[in-house]
């Protein structure tokens, strides 16, 4: 009888440990298959997360670059500058030329080209490069676009500085380089619609939706009279270029608007 027992107890000892290195076994195994797929997991999501961030930056980047070249067949041309820092050819920063710095190479150079020639050397790249008739050169000295160089070809070769107002009318305009002793091939305005499309301004859109018409009176003209302090961009309303708003504004915007929807409709 206790050889029974002693042969039951061994059955049931030896039972126990098999049972127990089966459930560490199976513990193993769980557990390596738990850390597999966390390492998978984790070493996946850095991946998606990245690749989706650099879509969505480089299709903001194209719209942004389709939308400027499409300002550029516009104006018969295209906005050269501006292209390339939107392609990451050309850094955002590089210095551009002043009028000092330009007047200075004029007098030391003794031709077009070598104007040109160190006028790139400093900008790199001209901001508008085109023209219809004439072939123009822009140079800006500033962001906008305001004020500029216009290196201009055509049977002569001259450079001009001009510096506009935020509706792009002329406030200042001078010959820098002249190869004839005329001066009265290029037009005073010449250069104006490059600015005013790379910067989409519209005088008299005082609501600024792109457009000219009734819109902009009423809102002007609410404004003048103190019913309304709604006035979306107010430099725009100022076409009579005081720096102030009125109804001298006002009524010259009549009679823009009328002459717009007028041109537009013919």
């Amino acid at each position: 009888m206790k050889n029974i027992k002693t042969v039951i107890a061994a059955a049931l000892c030896a039972g126990l440990g098999l049972s127990f290195a089966a459930v560490t076994v199976n513990a193993g195994a769980v557990e390596t298959e738990e850390s597999s797929v966390t390492e998978e997991y984790t070493g996946t999501l850095p991946a998606e997360a990245t690749a989706v961030t650099t879509t969505t930056a480089v299709t903001d980047n194209e719209k942004e670059l389709q939308k400027l070249r499409e300002k550029g067949e516009r104006m018969v041309g295209e906005y050269t500058r501006q292209e390339k820092v939107l392609l990451g050819e050309l850094d955002a920063d590089t210095p551009r030329i002043t009028l000092e710095e330009a007047e200075n190479i004029i007098e030391e150079c003794g031709s077009f080209r070598e104007i040109m020639k160190k006028v790139m050397d400093i900008c790199k790249y001209p901001d508008y490069n085109g023209g219809s008739g004439l072939s123009i050169t822009e140079f800006w000295l500033n962001d906008s676009g305001s004020s500029k160089l216009m290196f201009v070809v055509g049977n002569f070769e001259q450079i001009v500085y001009v510096d506009r107002s935020y509706l792009g009318n002329t406030k200042e305009f001078k010959y820098l380089y002249n190869s004839r002793d005329t001066k009265a091939e290029v037009p005073v305005n010449s250069g104006l619609l490059t600015y005013k499309v790379y910067n989409d301004i519209l005088p008299g859109d005082v609501n600024g939706d792109g457009d000219l018409n009734v819109a902009d009176v009423v809102m002007l003209q609410r404004w003048v009279i103190g019913a309304s302090d709604d006035l979306t961009d107010w430099q725009l309303g100022n076409v009579v270029e005081d720096d102030r708003l009125d109804t001298f504004d006002l009524c010259v915007l009549k009679r823009m608007v009328v002459e717009y929807m007028r041109d537009r409709d013919q």
